[in-house]
């Protein structure tokens, strides 16, 4: 450890750190369930108060940092932006996860854009961190194989953890493991390369898997722009390595991974890679075929809900009461049974929140007013709390055209912002950076919400302060 970092700087870092690794309760709610706290309740109030009691940390730790008037500036600015959105909708729930981690996030990175020794702090920790994590790899993989805690599915079930949370968890190990071999850590990044790309892969999260390969190819990328031969070399090997590793995977996949859930089959002569994004599962067994009243047309019960909860503007929920009602009661005024044994599934049916529901969704919302959108949090205010699974299909259903064009002009100026700053100096924490926050980009398309993403805010605040306060102390 460094001693020449002061105590408030190794807070920052520390704290940062483990907000990066866990941006949610369900990593401390997971080790005390194992720990014997089996009541979920009681586990979440403890992790409530322990994340508490990290981000006054944090928060005390910045101001005894003696932060400049322009700190302070800049993170005022950036959350009240951030925070409108959230108060103009008023959802508690959200508000509480802004002020507990994109808050302190934030405070993180304006921190860190500052002082270098914050950097030195927060990259020292997060390594050690992951290489805890390098022993929790092991485990989840072996538990893949041998555990009989699983779901209805036959996937290992992890206390409080979805099937997401480990595959993100795993992949920030799995970046810092790339970092490591261009870094010369090469024995240690070699290892974590192989153990965390299995846990990944064998966690059955796509978007994950997706963002594991984008960092692959962002690390060629940078490497081919500062690199030596012998980093260049090293870097070879190790995608070389990753190769080997991921065609070992596909031939072992054990029987609790959650890609035995989506039936892909390599083999297959009508395998293709929407089989891989999309769920290939069989309609669902409370689906019925029954008459559409309005039309007079034979339908399944999923296409009609569908069609009724994206044309009208009532929540989601209160649409399904009303198909539903309109079932037990008989009148028939949406749905009309074509057979009679199929009505107490009719009576019980709800619409899966399938990633292709979702989308379709949100791209009619969008078309509702495709100009300047719907307002604030409407699709996850509508769709019980569910996003599009899509910062970018949100943002159209929310804010427009108008917003869709500003969060993908901010996102390609950050994205050009990175790289010139890497390009400019070739700073070891610039290449760090860029891994860790562009290798999400797929997760943005794929699985995340626009609000209360950590992420996001993080790349942000670093990527537009950090550049300006570079391109003011070269002037």
């Amino acid at each position: 450890m460094n001693n020449k970092l002061s105590l408030d700087k190794r807070i920052i870092g520390l704290v940062g750190a483990f907000l990066f690794i866990s941006p949610n309760l369900n990593i401390p709610e997971s080790i005390l369930t194992y720990c014997g706290i089996e009541d979920h309740e009681t586990a979440r109030l403890i992790s409530l108060v322990l994340f508490v009691m990290l981000d006054v940390a944090i928060g005390l730790a910045f101001l005894k940092n003696r932060p400049s008037k322009k700190m302070i500036g800049i993170l005022v600015v950036f959350n009240a932006l951030y925070i409108l959105p959230l108060l103009l909708s008023w959802d508690k729930i959200v508000v509480l996860q802004y002020i507990m981690f994109v808050l302190p996030v934030t405070i993180l990175s304006v921190a860190f854009c500052a002082d270098d020794e914050v950097k030195e702090s927060f990259f020292m920790y997060l390594r050690y961190i992951c290489r805890a994590l390098l022993v929790i790899a092991v485990v989840y993989i072996v538990l893949q194989y041998v555990s009989s805690d699983r779901n209805f599915r036959g996937i290992v079930q992890i206390h409080n953890m979805t099937y997401g949370d480990m595959g993100y968890l795993f992949l920030t190990g799995f970046v810092m493991s790339l970092i490591d071999i261009a870094e010369k850590r090469r024995v240690i990044g070699f290892l974590g390369l192989v153990i965390f790309a299995l846990a990944v892969f064998f966690s059955g999260t796509r978007s994950a898997i997706l963002c594991a390969a984008f960092a692959v190819l962002l690390l060629i990328v940078l490497a081919f722009m500062k690199s030596t031969r012998e980093e260049k070399r090293a870097m070879v090997i190790g995608i070389g390595i990753l190769i080997v590793t991921m065609i070992v995977g596909l031939l072992i996949v054990p029987s609790g991974s959650r890609l035995n859930f989506l039936h892909v089959d390599l083999t297959d002569p009508d395998f293709s890679i929407k089989s891989i994004l999309f769920e290939t599962t069989e309609r669902n067994k409370r689906d019925r075929l029954v008459i559409y009243v309005p039309t007079n047309e034979e339908m399944y019960l999923s296409d009609i809900y569908t069609e009724e909860i994206i044309n009208n503007d009532r929540p989601k929920a209160e649409t399904q009461k009303i198909l539903r009602n309109d079932v037990k009661s008989n009148k028939n005024k949406y749905i009309k049974l074509i057979n009679e044994e199929d009505r107490e599934a009719a009576e019980k049916f709800r619409v899966t929140n399938h990633r292709t529901f979702l989308w379709k969704a949100a791209i009619a919302e969008y078309k509702k007013s495709p100009l300047i959108g719907n307002g604030s949090r409407y699709f996850t205010t509508k769709y019980s709390g569910f996003s599009p699974h899509n910062i970018f299909l949100e943002m159209m259903s929310d804010y427009g055209i108008i917003g869709l064009v500003l969060l993908t002009g901010l996102g390609i100026y950050c994205f050009i912002r990175g790289f010139r700053l890497y390009k400019k100096d070739g700073e070891a924490n610039c290449f760090r950076i860029i891994l860790l926050l562009f290798s999400h980009v797929p997760r943005y398309l794929f699985y995340t919400t626009l609000y209360s993403n950590c992420t996001i805010a993080m790349t942000v605040i670093i990527f537009v302060f950090m550049g300006r306060l570079a391109g003011k102390q070269g002037q």
